[in-house]
């Protein structure tokens, strides 16, 4: 049982492909669609 442990790898939980954090969400949101803000500010003289 032992050496068939050490020949695995630990089985550890992989890392989430998405971060679920708030400041990650948030940037990643924003990085898919620019601020609107921006374009309404140069769109106006």
């Amino acid at each position: 049982e032992n050496e068939l442990r050490q020949s695995k790898p630990p089985t550890t939980q992989p890392p989430p492909r998405v971060p679920l954090d708030p400041w990650a969400r948030s940037r990643l949101m924003r990085q898919d669609a620019p601020p609107k803000e921006e374009k309404t500010s140069d769109s106006d003289p």
